[in-house]
């Protein structure tokens, strides 16, 4: 699947080109790269490798700071979260 029509953050600017993703992530980032599905995010902007920015946690854990817990510190709650 590829998304078309929106301005990529990449490398510290936006820019016009065509994001192609699967499964595992990103595959390709170019224009007219050839693919049967696509969503037009036309007038939108993109962060490629962004995939989810609003988390509470997971697995009993937040991303909420605060006191030490069952679950370690903040920082092993978010360690954790991460390598899921």
């Amino acid at each position: 699947m590829k998304i078309i029509n929106a301005k990529a953050f990449i490398n510290g600017e936006f820019v016009s080109t065509e994001v192609q993703f699967g499964q595992q992530g990103i595959i390709a980032i170019g224009n007219d790269l050839p693919d049967d599905e696509v969503i037009d995010a036309e007038g939108n902007y993109l962060y490629p490798g962004i995939i989810d920015c609003h988390n509470h946690g997971g697995w009993l854990r937040a991303f909420q700071y605060g006191e030490e817990d069952e679950f370690g510190t903040y920082e092993d709650r978010i360690r954790f979260l991460v390598e899921k």
